[in-house]
């Protein structure tokens, strides 16, 4: 595509879909993504989002919470109608290995969700997006915390000069990641985010781009990727993974970060 990103083979028709689906419903921000994933990369129809939700056992808070989005972006909770609600001493949100069993269902087994978890820094999470992207199509979740994320507002050019505001909001949260640009500041993720809030002048509607290292920090918290291609690849997956010093596990724990 054009621009100045690089994007990873197959993104373009991710950032088809995720331009036509826009916003996320609130609090399905992971269900949200891992549709955008099967939407694009599966022969199969994608259903919808509640339809992942159910599928990956998300569990929603009861009532609106204002600070779960970012500044602008209205209430949609239509699609929480029906889904189970979080009891009081348990998590609400969507469980991501949950999310990797909706996107191999949904796509009829087609795909295949290979976790990546561990000790994040840029360079190694640069350094594995480009050994799975180098041989076809890989979509890329991120369950990450915004807070680490810098603005997603400024210009290339201004991220080029060394521009590093931000964050927007400070939260849990779940996007994809659909290519790459290699700057005089240093390589930069390009993300597609669920809120047209969260665009860049460059970019459009949900689109941005964010330093590596920025990017593995909001890792770091509890967080981690999910490769998804075909299944096929499951085995290559899971061994790019581990070759870059990464463990190729589910992760689930207090920290877990929650789908807004």
């Amino acid at each position: 595509m054009s621009g100045p990103v690089r994007a990873f083979p197959g993104a373009e028709a991710l950032v088809r879909v995720h331009a036509a689906s826009l916003p996320q419903p609130d609090q399905l921000a992971g269900p949200f993504v891992a549709r955008l994933l099967v939407a694009a990369l599966s022969p199969l129809p994608a259903p919808t989002v509640a339809a992942f939700a159910h599928a990956a056992g998300t569990r929603v808070r009861p009532g609106d919470d204002v600070a779960s989005r970012p500044p602008g972006a209205p209430a949609d909770a239509d699609y929480l109608q029906g889904l189970p609600v979080a009891a009081d001493d348990e998590p609400s949100g969507t469980p991501v290995a949950g999310l990797g069993r909706a996107v191999e269902e949904f796509s009829g087994e087609s795909l295949a969700a290979v976790p990546a978890a561990g000790d994040w820094t840029g360079d190694r999470l640069v350094g594995l997006l480009g050994a799975v992207t180098g041989d076809g199509p890989v979509g890329v979740l991120a369950s990450l915390a915004t807070g680490e994320l810098g603005a997603a507002a400024p210009a290339v050019a201004d991220l080029d000069a060394g521009a590093r505001p931000g964050p927007d909001w400070s939260v849990a949260h779940v996007v994809a990641l659909w290519g790459r640009r290699d700057g005089p500041a240093g390589p930069l993720l390009a993300v597609a985010d669920t809120y047209p809030q969260l665009g860049s002048p460059d970019l459009g509607p949900g689109l941005h781009l964010q330093p590596a290292d920025r990017v593995a920090a909001a890792l770091g918290h509890g967080g981690g990727i999910v490769l998804v291609g075909p299944d096929r690849r499951r085995a290559a997956l899971a061994g790019a993974v581990e070759a870059a010093g990464l463990s190729s596990r589910w992760w689930d724990g207090p920290d877990r970060p929650q789908a807004p």
